[in-house]
């Protein structure tokens, strides 16, 4: 059995890759945009030395509230 081939990244994808990483986009939003998977996505940007910021779930972002409820 063989692997199937993936598209190649074009240099218009990789442009817009380090267009979203210089945003600060998330890597699940940057994956949805190209039509490519996250693993795709993030493993392009790590050979292409650039970061990218995490997706914040809602449960994360309800921590982060209770969390400065506590402080006030």
């Amino acid at each position: 059995m063989t692997r199937a081939r993936l598209p190649q990244w074009t240099e218009a994808e990789v442009h817009r890759l380090k267009i979203f990483a210089d945003g600060k986009v998330s890597a699940d939003t940057i994956a949805k945009s190209l039509g490519r998977s996250v693993k795709s996505v993030l493993k392009k940007a790590s050979w292409l030395g650039l970061i990218l910021s995490r997706k914040v779930t809602a449960r994360q972002r309800g921590n982060d509230r209770d969390a400065t409820t506590a402080l006030s």
